[in-house]
């Protein structure tokens, strides 16, 4: 009877251990956008982040928010569907294909100038998201919003860190 009782225990304080304990729950991100070049050619990097990313790495799922949800809830924020990502090379994961959606009528009054998607030059490309493996042990790290098909070049930076509390 002991021996069953303390097995369950054991099993019980593992599972709390993996789940709890460990890196396997979703860790967020601010994130800011850049560095990118101004109208002068200067490199620039937003001061203020305004975009949001949540990586599990137990699942290998990634969360990217264009526009970041305020904590006080007044929004969800403006965010890309949540993606599962693999392995691409040695240095950087990747994640699947996927499209933009349209924005509602909500995700549109938090912009300045409204449009119907986020990124109007690429609304019909496949696009991708890429960051490197070791972005736990980096802050800051970079994310790269690309287009899968070449030849257009399309890409956004952001630079991500662990958030200050």
């Amino acid at each position: 009877m002991k021996n069953k009782i303390s097995k369950k225990i054991i099993v019980v304080y593992l599972l709390f251990f993996v789940l709890l304990g460990s890196n396997s729950f979703a860790k967020d991100y601010e994130c800011h956008y850049g560095p990118f070049k101004d109208k002068n050619g200067m490199m620039r990097t937003d001061l203020f982040p305004f975009s949001k990313v949540e990586i599990n790495h137990f699942f290998k799922k990634i969360t990217f928010y264009q526009r970041k949800p305020f904590p006080s809830l007044k929004h969800d924020g403006i965010k890309i569907d949540t993606l599962k990502f693999y392995k691409k090379n040695k240095s950087n994961y990747k994640t699947e294909k996927f499209k933009q959606r349209k924005m509602t009528n909500d995700e549109k009054k938090m912009l300045q100038n409204p449009t119907e998607y986020y990124w109007e030059e690429v609304k019909d490309y496949y696009l991708e998201i890429w960051f490197p493996i070791d972005y736990r042990d980096r802050n800051p790290f970079k994310i790269d919003i690309v287009t899968s098909i070449r030849p257009n070049k399309w890409f956004k930076t952001y630079t991500c860190y662990i958030p200050r509390n």
